[in-house]
């Protein structure tokens, strides 16, 4: 039988945006973005995919430090959360050669949610 291992980095972040929508850009406002990371990796000679002090490090560094805290308007030009979620994506995936980014959430609210996931085809 063949397993496929699963590594999946939940985390938040707080930030402001106003996104443009029809031509018409909405009152700034703050969210509690809520964000999972998940990749996809064969378990190593430590018995491990990846290790989560490197993940969470890498996701401080290279996500949290650009967007946390931030008017995210100064960094998009349109601060969708679909635009957010191709950022995050795009830092996540090199983050490690030896495992496969598989899908990227962000969460504007509890119940109103972006996917990207991998698409092999």
């Amino acid at each position: 039988m063949y397993k496929e291992y699963y590594i999946r980095k939940s985390f938040k972040f707080d930030a402001s945006h106003a996104v443009k929508i029809n031509g018409a850009t909405e009152a700034p406002h703050t969210h509690t973005f809520y964000v999972s990371i998940t990749y996809k990796g064969k378990k190593n000679q430590d018995g491990i995919i990846v290790d989560f002090k490197d993940l969470n490090e890498f996701i401080k560094r290279d996500i949290l430090s650009v967007l946390d805290g931030r008017d995210l308007n100064k960094i998009f030009s349109n601060p969708t959360t679909e635009n957010i979620a191709e950022f995050i994506w795009s830092k996540a995936y090199n983050f490690n050669k030896d495992i496969q980014l598989t899908e990227v959430r962000v969460c504007e609210t509890q119940d109103s949610c972006i996917y990207i996931k991998e698409n092999n085809k």
